[in-house]
């Protein structure tokens, strides 16, 4: 899902306030924004973190803001924050995403009292709730579509997440901003196939046998008249025999060469 946002209030008389909003102001690497407009952000949206006078937003916050809810922005804005943090516009894109079907989506850093997982960027509520008493269903992680997966770390967020309670929502944003979610889960999968612990000494010694027998191809190798095949998630039966893929050769090969069939 990509979205096409410009910088740039745009006039719309039945929606843009009578009186315009104030600018954003710099706090310690935040913006602050005063009341009332503030509190409505606050109370309504779950947008930035309450203070005495107002709320402060982080700046991909002050960007939703500018796209939603008429907040204006200075003409050097975006450029001196992309300058503070690479990776702005990525998570403007994500939390304006997140957001699209109405839900509420609050940043962990303004969260506190809530308990989430190291790593997550935002937990989420469903639309039509209030973030302050019901409980969220989500947290979120979102990673450019070029980055490498650390799946043993991925792994352990999921295992945090699912203990506090939540689902676990990744979204991933490419080059062209693009951007697609994914819900993450533990699933225990069960089939009636053997695998290679499964296979006593006579079919371990019927593969080798097969496998001594195996005729290259172009995209691996074809076995003929192999109907006892014994691993049927491996290899394609056809023409009267099995086509193996380079990949499940070498997979069978090295189970072959260990103490596997011993």
């Amino acid at each position: 899902m990509r979205t096409k946002r410009p910088l740039g209030l745009e006039t719309d008389v039945n929606q843009s306030p009578s009186k315009p909003h104030p600018y954003p102001k710099e706090r310690s690497g935040k913006w602050f924004l005063p009341n009332p407009i503030a509190a409505r952000l606050h109370q309504k949206s779950g947008l930035g973190t309450a203070c005495n006078d107002g709320i402060i937003l982080e700046p991909f916050e002050v960007l939703f803001c500018h796209w939603h809810r008429f907040i204006p922005l200075e003409s050097n804005w975006l450029k001196s924050n992309l300058e503070l943090d690479s990776n702005l516009i990525g998570k403007a894109v994500v939390f304006d995403v997140s957001r699209s079907g109405g839900e509420i989506v609050v940043p962990t850093s303004n969260l506190s009292g809530l308990t989430y997982s190291e790593n997550s960027f935002a937990v989420k509520w469903n639309r039509n709730v209030s973030h302050f008493s019901a409980k969220p269903i989500s947290q979120i992680r979102w990673f450019w579509s070029f980055e490498e997966v650390n799946w043993l770390e991925l792994t352990n967020w999921v295992h945090s997440v699912k203990n506090n309670g939540h689902d676990s929502e990744i979204f991933v944003i490419d080059e062209e901003l693009d951007v697609t979610m994914y819900k993450i889960n533990f699933e225990k999968i069960s089939g009636n196939q053997k695998s290679w612990k499964d296979l006593t000494m006579k079919e371990i010694h019927r593969l080798r046998e097969s496998l001594s027998n195996i005729v290259s191809t172009s995209s691996g190798g074809y076995i003929a008249n192999s109907t006892k095949w014994p691993l049927a998630g491996i290899g394609i039966e056809h023409l009267s025999g099995i086509n193996l893929r380079q990949d499940e050769i070498d997979y069978v090969k090295a189970k072959l060469s260990s103490n596997y069939d011993k």
